[in-house]
């Protein structure tokens, strides 16, 4: 077997003036097609009969040349064994299978952490046109559960190893001993759930190990309303402070218009409208999420009786507000307790009740009622209504 290494000086050379040396194989004076072996030199530099050049990487192409006489020769001696006829084709082919078998070998992955899957699912959202609030509430959730990892001492945290255990642990933890609420810890974990979903269009990881869990928790949903009776009761409920009376007139008027309190606040006569002779109201919501989609987020709810009561009692200009939701809130859950209102009453509450109302007594559909909440579709729907047997009895008539 002849070996012949040449450049072809004719080639064109790249920017630093070098070109390849390839080489043929001849066995029995028949020659393989050249191949480069992938050896980079200086052209004016190379001297054919000492397989070499004339410069200071001299050593390092002989040595290159070297190995690729030493594989070839092995290869040969290794088809003598099976095979009857040598050609210069056949070890030239072996000799390519184990080269390209080398240089395309995969490098080890890198390592992807669940901490860096976490900012970059932010910063998706931040890019589709995610709202300032998501935006926030998306951080706040990360840095929770970055304190959550540093506080167990939890360190190269990748996706792969957050499974039911990992999401059980943090739920004690999160939830049970730092007396965080079920809503708001499940919140956590349908982020860490959406960045997992990420993981998987990314090829990090193969399946989404929560999807079972996430089914799980989102099966238990609170989209209770109150009943006609508890409303009532608000109405006309008596000795109450100035601060009481305040709170339970906003929670009204959110019954009667499924406002969410980020809403509310903002609402002035100019968003009031009438239309055939029914009060409604034309506002922009805060929280909706387009997510660059021609979608509205405009709602335009039909004022029930209770947020009409309200708007009679202040004006259009002059609806009660007060500084911090959490002051309403508990302050609607006090005056509950002395009422005798076992439903856990809150801002979100109202827009829960508005929801049921259109539904089951006024028979509105899923579209209708998703349309006056200001969603783009019925699917975040089942978060705020639930079907119940006074749809029967209006259908009854």
């Amino acid at each position: 077997m002849d070996l012949c290494f040449y450049i072809r000086r004719c080639d064109a050379v790249n920017k630093s003036g070098q070109t390849s040396i390839y080489c043929t194989i001849t066995i029995n004076g028949t020659s393989a097609v050249p191949f480069s072996t992938g050896i980079k030199i200086t052209a004016s530099k190379w001297l054919p009969k000492r397989k070499t050049t004339s410069d200071e990487t001299s050593d390092t192409v002989r040595r290159e040349i070297n190995n690729i006489e030493n594989l070839l020769r092995k290869i040969k001696v290794d088809l003598q064994e099976t095979e009857k006829i040598i050609t210069a084709n056949a070890i030239k082919d072996k000799f390519m299978i184990i080269r390209n078998g080398a240089t395309t070998r995969k490098k080890k992955a890198e390592t992807v952490m669940f901490l860096d899957m976490a900012k970059m699912y932010i910063d998706k959202k931040v890019k589709m046109g995610a709202s300032d609030r998501t935006r926030k509430n998306n951080n706040t959730f990360l840095n929770n559960i970055k304190q959550y990892l540093q506080e167990q001492k939890i360190k190269n945290l990748t996706p792969s190893k957050i499974d039911y255990e990992f999401i059980e642990d943090f739920t004690m933890k999160f939830q049970f001993e730092q007396k965080n609420s079920k809503n708001y810890t499940n919140c956590h974990i349908g982020f860490i759930s959406a960045v997992l979903d990420l993981c998987v269009l990314k090829k990090v990881i193969k399946h989404n190990s929560m999807t079972s869990l996430k089914l799980n928790y989102e099966d238990n949903f609170d989209n209770k309303g109150l009943t006609i009776k508890e409303i009532e009761t608000l109405q006309n409920a008596q000795e109450l402070s100035e601060n009481e009376q305040k709170a339970v007139d906003i929670f009204l008027f959110l019954c009667g218009s499924g406002c969410d309190y980020c809403d509310y606040i903002k609402i002035n006569a100019e968003n009031f409208i009438s239309r055939k002779g029914t009060l409604m109201l034309n506002y922009e919501r805060q929280k909706t999420i387009t997510y660059n989609t021609n979608n509205s987020n405009i709602a335009n709810p039909i004022l029930k009786d209770c947020a009409i009561k309200i708007v009679e009692k202040y004006g259009q200009n002059n609806l009660p507000k007060m500084k911090y939701l959490q002051d309403v809130n508990s302050t609607l859950q006090a005056v509950a307790v002395r009422l005798g209102i076992k439903t856990k009453l809150t801002t979100k509450r109202g827009r829960k009740t508005f929801s049921n109302l259109s539904v089951n007594k006024e028979m509105h559909t899923d579209e209708q009622t998703a349309y006056q909440l200001g969603h783009s579709s019925t699917k975040q729907l089942k978060h705020y209504r639930a079907y119940n047997d006074e749809i029967l009895n209006n259908l009854l008539g």
